[in-house]
């Protein structure tokens, strides 16, 4: 049997300090979050469900050259691919490799998933 793999090329995902909002103690996604969640919701949803431990790999195309900490988009896009139902919970991964793109207009993500 084979082990399932996707990848998938989605739009930049907000930063973590852009995806959650707060009104005093109660916590929301923004807008932006939101919308993002959307189009990952659009691009996926042809795929079956990972429910095994996982491997992932993101390449961030970066939307300019404004300097940007690349482990501040990992959150959102995990809550999100959980959202769209192609992971049951980020707690499945296991192996993660995020790397820095070039920058290209208006930026977007590369994602590939593997069972391990």
């Amino acid at each position: 049997m084979s082990k399932q793999r996707i990848n998938l090329w989605l739009p930049f995902p907000p930063s973590v300090n852009h995806y959650w909002g707060t009104n005093g103690s109660h916590k929301f996604l923004t807008a932006s979050a939101r919308k993002f969640r959307e189009k990952v919701v659009a691009a996926a949803r042809q795929n079956v469900p990972f429910r095994k431990r996982l491997g992932i790999s993101i390449v961030l195309i970066m939307p300019s050259r404004q300097e940007r900490d690349i482990d501040n988009y990992n959150k959102g896009l995990f809550d999100a691919l959980a959202h769209a139902g192609v992971i049951v919970s980020d707690k499945q991964f296991d192996k993660l490799s995020v790397q820095r793109g070039h920058v290209a207009k208006p930026g977007c993500c590369r994602v590939t998933i593997w069972e391990l």
